[in-house]
C-alpha cells in the first residue's frame, strides 16, 4: 500500500504527500485526503465513511479477487465503482480459470453492455 503512496507522490507532482492516505486499520480517517489508499477487506469495515466520501476516480489493484459479484470485497467495492467518473481495474491474472471470472470487472468498466 504504501509503493502506491509513493508512486503517487512521484508522478502527480499537484498532490503533495500529506495529501495522500494510506488507510492501515479501521481506525485511519481520511475526510480530507485528495487519494486514499486502501486494501479490499478495510474497505468493508470503513462502509460508512466510504459512502460519504466522494471520490473522483478509483483504481482497484488486483481486481481478479472481485471475480464473484457475491463476495464481500465486490460489495464492497460497488458503490465506489458505481459512482466513479474514472474507473481503472488492474490485474496481472484477470481470469483465474474461467471466463466467466471476467463478468464482474467487465461489468463494472461497462455498466451499459454489462447492467
Amino acid at each position: 500500500r504504501f509503493n502506491w503512496k509513493n508512486s503517487v507522490v512521484r508522478w502527480l507532482s499537484s498532490v503533495n504527500e500529506y495529501d495522500v492516505v494510506v488507510v492501515s486499520t479501521g481506525k485511519d480517517e481520511f475526510k480530507n485526503a485528495q487519494v486514499v489508499v486502501i486494501s479490499y477487506d478495510l474497505l468493508n469495515k470503513k462502509k460508512k465513511e466510504i459512502e460519504a466520501f466522494r471520490f473522483n476516480a478509483a483504481i482497484f489493484d488486483e481486481s481478479h479477487y472481485m471475480k464473484n459479484y457475491k463476495s464481500a470485497r465486490y460489495k464492497a467495492a460497488q458503490p465506489i465503482m458505481q459512482r466513479v467518473k474514472c474507473l481503472v481495474l488492474l490485474s496481472g491474472t484477470p481470469a483465474l480459470s474461467r471466463p466467466i471470472e471476467l463478468f464482474t470487472q467487465i461489468s463494472a468498466i461497462d455498466r451499459k453492455i454489462f447492467p
